[in-house]
């Protein structure tokens, strides 16, 4: 198993470190763990300088394969589509994150633009409880747990 975790290039916020926290302790557990930046086009080190002491490693693209596993925070969404072969994995840290993302096209009584229901390859994973009641609502779907900060 490989797992890619998308994180936005040089952005140093509490949901960006928390997945930066998660890839380095997916490596320690000895898990294939990379992060990716889809937005650094151009960029030297996407990593920002305060999640260096993370030693994570990074590519530039996500691999799409029956072994791998993309890890998409409520606001990297988006880049579902990069999953067809592989598990993708929506971590809910944030949900007034993901209506602030995708306000042009999210609302309260539609959110779900991206059309998850119909993805048999996706699972979610909430922060918090009131991701979790978000996800079940809206989407019909019951995370398996909620992710606790490690």
């Amino acid at each position: 198993m490989r797992v890619f975790i998308l994180a936005p290039a040089n952005v140093a916020t509490g949901g960006p470190e928390l997945l930066h926290q998660f890839a380095r302790c997916l490596t320690k557990r000895g898990i294939e763990t990379y992060m990716v930046y889809p937005d650094a086009d151009g960029i030297n080190c996407p990593v920002p300088e305060v999640y260096w002491k993370y030693d994570n490693r990074y590519v530039s693209q996500y691999i799409d394969s029956g072994d791998s596993v993309l890890v998409l925070p409520e606001t990297q969404i988006h880049h579902i589509d990069l999953c067809q072969k592989g598990t993708a994995m929506v971590w809910w840290l944030s949900v007034n994150n993901y209506f602030r993302s995708y306000k042009s096209l999210v609302t309260e009584s539609s959110p779900d633009v991206f059309r998850l229901k119909l993805r048999k390859n996706v699972v979610h994973f909430a922060q918090s409880h009131y991701a979790k009641m978000f996800v079940t609502q809206h989407f019909g779907i019951t995370p398996p747990q909620t992710v606790r900060k490690p």
